[in-house]
Formats: structure tokens, sequence, C-alpha cells
């Protein structure tokens, strides 16, 4: 567990499915995967409080994954429920990827 952090209730695969689909709705990353969001942007997100909501656990749970090096784990869970998050367009690693929506610092 991250220090300061709430417990994690381990993922089921609703909630490994949410974090490849959900997009961040704001800020420098907007339109990124929540699982595909830097750690440290997580992190600062951490420090300065996670949004409230489904959002805020979806975020807790990818730093928590990311934390611990999980991210192989959580793509073959993602590959057994149909999901390949380096095939899914608009995915970095995609051949095909769109142009980064990141805003220059």
């Amino acid at each position: 567990m991250v220090l300061g952090m709430e417990p994690v209730n381990p993922p089921n695969g609703e909630a490994l499915v949410a974090l490849a689909s959900t997009r961040m709705p704001f800020g420098r990353y907007e339109g990124t995967a929540i699982l595909d969001l830097p750690e440290p942007y997580l992190l600062w997100f951490q420090h300065k409080g996670m949004p409230k909501g489904t959002l805020g656990r979806l975020m807790a749970l990818a730093l928590e994954i990311k934390a611990n090096g999980l991210e192989g784990l959580v793509a073959e869970a993602l590959r057994r429920h149909g999901i390949d998050v380096r095939a899914a367009a608009g995915h970095p690693l995609h051949p095909a990827a769109t142009p980064s929506r990141r805003k220059p610092r």
C-alpha cells in the first residue's frame, strides 16, 4: 500500500476495464486513460487530494498498480477480458495512435 492512502479493495474485472476505458476528464492529461496516467501525476493528486467519487477511486487504484509494478498483470487480466490495451485505438503504444492531447509544459 502506498503511504498515506486508504486501502484499495482488490480490483475485479469491471474495475480493470474501467481503468482502461475511463478517460481523465480535465487537466494536463485530459483524454488520457486513467491506467495510462503517469505515476508522478497520480502521486501529485495523492498529495493534493484525489477527486471524489469514482474518478478518485480509479486514480487511487491506478497509483496502487503502478507503485507496486503490477502493470503487466493488469494488462494480462485485461486481455482475458478481451481488451488488449496496446491494441486499443488511441493507446500510446498502438501504431495508429492519435497525437497526444497533452498540453505543453
